[in-house]
């Protein structure tokens, strides 16, 4: 007997080393010291109470810098976190639904869909290990984070899976670099912002015209694997009852032959769709081209515009009630505090 319990302490203890070396050697991510904060963003939405967040947004860098939870309630009352990472495939926006349904019960999911086309061509889901990383390795342990790793590890056989149980065998030379910063629990673990972080003076990528029917461009086919997790994640909400809304940000390289390559896709699924590159939801907008940006990664002043959009949607189509909410109330200061200073 007592040989069994010296066992169980060691394992026991064996385990809290490897958790806490695990934790230590990971990169982070956070809200004060990176341009996309998706270690102090998936922690933060740990610390959400149960069941009160009403809107998701889930995507790329894109929806990072676009949708802004804090101006949606101050404006609007609507209660959102927001999700995205840099580099978002749908593959992760899929597993990261997944796992938000475990802690709360969305009314309305809005999906950022940029990366249903081709991102990285010569990558299996899309999006290339570092990204994969700053998505899942935040991510708790639970049957949705070893069904994601087990599925992008047969998806992706260069990719070890010991490797996402045992992040230290990815960073074991991680040490060499190690700062307070990874020290530093609260930075790590805190976002008032709620998943937006936003950009300063920004410029499109790509040179960009909003599209109608006379400039169609090269027509490009979405990702085949893209299309099949966009499939998944409408059935998901389909079957937890919840609205879902794709959103293409406006951007250079989404032009009219993309649009309608993935038209009949969208249609034959009846996914309610906005392509913010079309010319007339574009200049529904309102953008002043000279003061904010929109575009691809949009300025804080477009990430306003297109919140807007995003809340004149919700409410003209009643998907949701406004609501007052602490978690959202006390955050108010700071925000504004932040977007005095970017002024």
């Amino acid at each position: 007997m007592k040989r069994v319990l010296k066992y169980m302490i060691f394992v026991l203890c064996l385990l809290i080393t490897l958790t806490g070396v695990n934790y230590l050697l990971e990169p982070k991510y956070t809200y004060r010291n990176t341009t996309w904060p998706t270690t102090s963003t998936f922690n933060q939405f740990y610390r959400m109470k149960k069941n009160t967040v009403d809107l998701i947004f889930l995507g790329s860098s894109y929806s990072v810098n676009a949708f802004s939870p804090q101006y949606l309630y101050d404006t609007y009352g609507y209660r959102s976190y927001n999700l995205g990472s840099e580099q978002q495939s749908l593959f992760l926006s899929y597993y990261w639904l997944k796992e938000a349904l475990r802690f709360q019960s969305p009314e309305v999911v809005v999906l950022e869909g940029r990366n249903i086309f081709p991102k990285e061509a010569d990558t299996p889901v899309n999006t290339n290990e570092a990204f994969i990383r700053k998505a899942l390795d935040p991510m708790h342990w639970s049957s949705v984070k070893a069904e994601a790793v087990h599925e992008l590890c047969l998806l992706d056989p260069k990719q070890q899976e010991i490797s996402y149980y045992l992040t230290n065998i990815r960073f074991h030379n991680r040490w060499k670099e190690l700062s307070a910063e990874d020290l530093d629990w609260h930075s790590a673990h805190t976002a008032e912002l709620k998943g937006y972080y936003p950009m300063q003076d920004t410029q499109p990528e790509h040179e960009f015209h909003p599209f109608d029917n006379e400039d169609k461009g090269m027509p490009i086919d979405p990702d085949p694997l893209m299309l099949v997790y966009l499939e998944k994640i409408q059935d998901l909400c389909l079957e937890k009852g919840i609205h879902l809304i794709v959103i293409n940000i406006p951007a250079g390289d989404m032009y009219q032959g993309m649009h309608e390559m993935l038209m009949p896709f969208i249609e034959a699924r009846d996914i309610e769709y906005y392509n913010l590159s079309e010319i007339g939801l574009y200049n529904s907008l309102g953008i002043d081209e000279e003061k904010e940006n929109a575009v691809d990664h949009a300025d804080w002043r477009g990430s306003l515009k297109l919140t807007d959009f995003v809340g004149r949607v919700l409410r003209d189509k009643g998907y949701l009630e406004p609501k007052e909410d602490s978690q959202w109330e006390d955050t108010k200061d700071f925000y504004q505090k932040l977007i005095n200073e970017l002024q």
